[in-house]
């Protein structure tokens, strides 16, 4: 049996001593994921629950969940505003954390975005961008 926070890492996640980018959160912000699929490329964020985003970067997300899932590859929608547009982004988990019993969800995941480019497979440069307005907008100041 796992300890309260006993986490299962790909060798990066949490515990890492530098991060590649500025960490933010923007306030009210959810995501749905689901495992990522060749045939299905984009999740809709009406299928499943919405789960609330604990901070994220340009780089990646970090975010609760109820449902348990397995280091890999999942595709993801991020809702970010009720007026802009949702953002379909595809992901690798890279930890898995157990928050034990008492707590409003059981699990926080986090994940590092797949390749920005104009490929097909990557997320898409306009992606980047809007993580990029984020960033501006959000991230705290650095002393």
């Amino acid at each position: 049996m796992k300890s309260h926070h006993q986490m299962e890492s790909a060798g990066t996640g949490p515990i890492r001593a530098q991060r590649r980018a500025r960490r933010f959160v923007v306030p009210g912000a959810t995501v749905w994921f689901q495992k990522r699929r060749h045939w299905q490329h984009r999740v809709h964020p009406d299928s499943g629950q919405a789960c609330p985003v604990v901070d994220m970067s340009v780089s990646g997300i970090s975010f609760l969940s109820d449902t348990r899932v397995r280091l890999g590859w999942i595709s993801l929608v991020l809702r970010y505003s009720e007026h802009e547009e949702a953002l379909g982004l595809d992901a690798r988990i890279i930890y898995i954390g157990s928050h034990g019993a008492g707590l409003t969800y059981r699990y926080r995941i986090g994940a590092e975005f797949c390749d920005f480019s104009n490929e097909p497979e990557h997320n898409s440069l306009k992606a980047l961008g809007v993580l990029q307005q984020l960033e501006a907008a959000y991230a705290p100041n650095d002393p």
